[in-house]
């Protein structure tokens, strides 16, 4: 176009476009050519309403030129961004489109709530589809500030936070999600997520299987639920639910997987010997793992114990039940950790089944002198006293040792060399 003719050209293509002549509006604004800044819109408008008539005829690459053009003119033409950003998710270019949309975001007025937080949501999504953990967290979380209990926001979140592992942020989302959702079945997968964050994340055995409860109510049928009750039955004593949660299992015809050797010793703990022996073999398990099962048992009477001791030597091999003893004797060589007490009392009944009652004595002396009144107690008065010995107790001490090391050395030493004290 002529330079004298620009601004006839302008008033006529603004004329077009406004009518919505818009194949006539973009011929004429094509004629401007290299001159939009002489149009009295500004050069920015020119190039964006080229993009504009360019976008709705279908030629989306002279769109994008025009509203690239559009916004090196005028970086804050929002309308010019808002176009790139649809443009190039519309082609499926995720980058393009999260940067031009972070463009939007700071061009917004800040009263513009409602955008601004839709815009947030949306770059969230877009970073973690980027794999920018640090920008979808920063977006995603100032959403939960203005929508506490925004879904997709939540979902998101606690993907990232398990994926920090931010724990207690991510146990946090998991219980919101739940009480959000009304399908049973959804629910009680988010509820075995936020157990899974809890049992391995923060070490809270009771709020995981307080999650693992609650997710079985709402779907009696959860797989990966129904494997952590069979630990949590184990844990509580309760062979005969245990027994009901691997017999479900095997009707659904799922294996019972990494809870396999809980199941079994907690078969063969409830009386069912020949199934738990199947079950605990099965598992291949290794000694140790046995022998802390074993000693976290929690037992009514001590026979309980006999059937699974035999399952473990079994699933051992030939020299199975030496093999136990020494996995049991580990344990209790360190007298602080938290199963020394529960391997005493296994490794004395080991030792009892087998009629070696001196060094069952040992074992369940030890017990009961931490626990008087329990099950190790009342096997020794069962047993009753050993052959006498004709020195007194305060005799077989080092006399270096005084106080109340003294007293409980006094008290155990008959039985540790399988005497009973003098009269």
């Amino acid at each position: 176009a002529e330079p004298e003719h620009l601004g006839a050209l302008d008033a006529l293509a603004d004329l077009s476009y406004r009518t919505r002549h818009l194949s006539r509006a973009r011929a004429l604004y094509a004629q401007l050519g290299e001159h939009p800044s002489a149009s009295s819109l500004g050069a920015d408008e020119v190039w964006r309403r080229r993009g504009e008539l360019a976008e709705e005829a279908g030629d989306f690459d002279e769109a994008r030129v025009a509203y690239g053009n559009a916004v090196v003119e005028n970086p804050s033409n929002l309308s010019a961004h808002q176009a790139l950003a649809r443009l190039a998710l519309g082609r499926g270019d995720d980058l393009h489109g999260y940067q031009a949309l972070r463009a939007v975001l700071d061009l917004l007025p800040l009263d513009a709530v409602e955008r601004i937080t839709e815009l947030r949501r949306h770059l969230g999504e877009l970073a973690f589809k980027l794999d920018d953990r640090e920008a979808a967290r920063h977006y995603l979380e100032l959403v939960l500030a203005q929508l506490p209990m925004e879904a997709r926001s939540l979902e998101l979140l606690a993907r990232i936070y398990i994926s920090e592992q931010a724990w207690p942020e991510a146990a946090e989302a998991l219980g919101r999600l739940s009480r959000l959702v009304r399908e049973p079945a959804e629910r009680a997968e988010l509820l075995f997520r936020r157990g899974e964050v809890l049992r391995l994340g923060l070490g809270d055995l009771e709020r995981a299987n307080d999650a693992y409860l609650k997710a079985a109510d709402l779907h009696p049928t959860h797989v990966p639920t129904l494997r952590r009750l069979v630990a949590y039955y184990f844990g509580e004593g309760d062979f005969v639910a245990l027994k009901e949660i691997a017999r479900e299992l095997d009707s659904l015809g799922q294996p019972l997987g990494d809870a396999a050797l809980e199941a079994g010793l907690g078969l063969a703990l409830g009386g069912d010997e020949a199934r738990g022996t199947v079950v605990v073999a099965v598992a291949k398990p290794t000694a140790a793992r046995l022998a802390e099962l074993l000693a976290q048992a929690r037992l009514l009477s001590l026979p309980q114990l006999d059937p699974a001791l035999r399952a473990s030597a079994r699933a051992l091999g030939v020299d199975g039940r030496a093999t136990l003893q020494a996995a049991l004797e580990a344990l209790c060589a360190d007298a602080t950790a938290r199963s020394a007490a529960g391997a005493r009392l296994a490794l004395g009944r080991l030792h009892d089944a087998a009629g070696d009652t001196a060094r069952a004595r040992v074992h369940y002396a030890v017990r009961a002198f931490i626990e008087p009144t329990g099950l190790a107690a009342a096997r020794l008065k069962e047993l009753g006293p050993p052959e006498p010995w004709s020195l007194a107790p305060a005799e077989l001490v080092h006399p270096a040792a005084l106080g109340p090391l003294r007293d409980a050395l006094v008290a155990l030493a008959p039985h540790g060399l399988g005497l009973a004290p003098s009269e």
